[in-house]
């Protein structure tokens, strides 16, 4: 992880950033931008958006730039509104307190960059706070490897695989919401044969389902399971729902649904886990795990 911090001038339409005569109408500080590698930061990868948010705006004599409320307003564009933005942003390993005159790694030379292009970029972006006064969500996790199959064994099995992303969870804040969809397909051996699904941060059980008892499912059918959890001001709160067909027909499902709450230490560096476990081992009993998709809701 690099730091980047620095200014970048703002200046009006028509004015000539090299002029030192005509100073720029403000100064747009970047001292909170993070990149994973270097590489995303050669050459002229960056352009800024006219929805641009950050953590602030220092303003000289620029009536006609608003500042930013709540780190989260755009900058407003009128008829006087900078259409040049240059400067120089340092790039300073990660960890280094750009404050304590370390020598940095590099800079970026930004040029003039045109205050209505987009941003784009060659790595990982990561962002600490909100966008355009919306939490920064998405796709954190897709399983790609082969199927997971659980069969003929009553011991806690992982339905984890390999795939695009990580389960690593080592910023969580008070808010956050994740949500984690698992599906495939499941055969039962016969009447109120039982599976768990537990699911852990580092060491915290953050849900379980407790033992299900299951109808018959003579043959191989469709199963889901959805569940969301929340950080809470001093627990994670969570609830899962868990449905099955049983006998292929259209309106064959059964569910169950299921609450948990627990406390736990957001400071640690943690890894999502998920088991499974039948509680009676039988080679009829078989659940085969095809997706496993963490998404960050909020």
């Amino acid at each position: 992880m690099y730091a980047i911090v620095g200014r970048l001038g703002l200046f009006a339409a028509g004015q000539d950033p090299e002029d030192p005569l005509d100073p720029p109408r403000g100064t747009l500080l970047c001292d909170t931008v993070r990149a994973t590698t270097l590489s995303a930061l050669s050459g002229p990868t960056l352009t800024l958006s006219s929805n641009l948010d950050c953590q602030g705006v220092d303003v000289l004599n620029a009536p006609s730039i608003t500042t930013l409320q709540h780190k989260t307003e755009a900058i407003s564009r009128h008829n006087e509104i900078a259409t040049a933005i240059v400067g120089q942003l340092l790039v300073y390993e990660g960890g280094d307190d750009p404050s304590s005159g370390v020598t940095p790694l590099g800079a970026i030379s930004c040029g003039t960059l045109n205050a209505n292009d987009n941003i784009t970029a060659n790595a990982n972006l990561v962002v600490y706070g909100q966008l355009n006064g919306l939490s920064v969500t998405g796709g954190k996790y897709s399983q790609t490897g082969p199927d997971i199959i659980i069969q003929d064994i009553a011991q806690a099995r992982s339905i984890i695989n390999y795939g695009v992303g990580n389960l690593i969870f080592d910023s969580l804040t008070v808010g956050d919401n994740y949500h984690i969809k698992l599906s495939g397909s499941i055969q039962t051996d016969n009447n109120d044969q039982q599976l768990q699904l537990v699911f852990r941060l580092g060491f915290t059980t953050i849900h379980t389902t407790t033992y299900i008892n299951l109808d018959s499912v003579s043959t191989s059918y469709p199963w889901e399971l959805e569940l969301d959890f929340t950080i809470r001001e001093e627990t994670l709160v969570s609830n899962a729902q868990f449905t099955y067909n049983e006998s292929g027909g259209r309106n064959d499902y059964r569910g169950w649904s299921s609450n948990y709450e627990t406390i736990i230490d957001t400071s640690n560096y943690m890894n999502l886990t998920a088991t499974a476990q039948w509680d009676n081992a039988d080679n009829n009993n078989i659940l085969i795990v095809k997706q496993f998709l963490v998404t960050k809701t909020f």
